[in-house]
């Protein structure tokens, strides 16, 4: 059973305000000298969701490539 359209667009909405929060989190923990292991944990998570992200929009034949940091 594929996934509705209206049901790629709102994972897609939920993912880049994950993406957004999660850039939040290691941008506060460079700025602040933080914990390199969860920098490293936050960008981990991140590159699984631009992964999920690029699958969506490879559905609506568009491909993401994000900009290195």
């Amino acid at each position: 059973m594929e996934i509705q359209s209206h049901q790629k667009i709102a994972r897609i909405t939920d993912i880049l305000e994950q993406i957004e929060t999660l850039n939040h989190q290691i941008d506060l923990h460079k700025n602040n000298d933080g914990d390199k292991a969860s920098i490293e944990q936050y960008e981990y998570i991140k590159s699984n969701f631009l992964k999920e992200l690029n699958d969506l929009m490879l559905s609506f034949n568009l491909h993401i490539e994000p900009i290195a940091a």
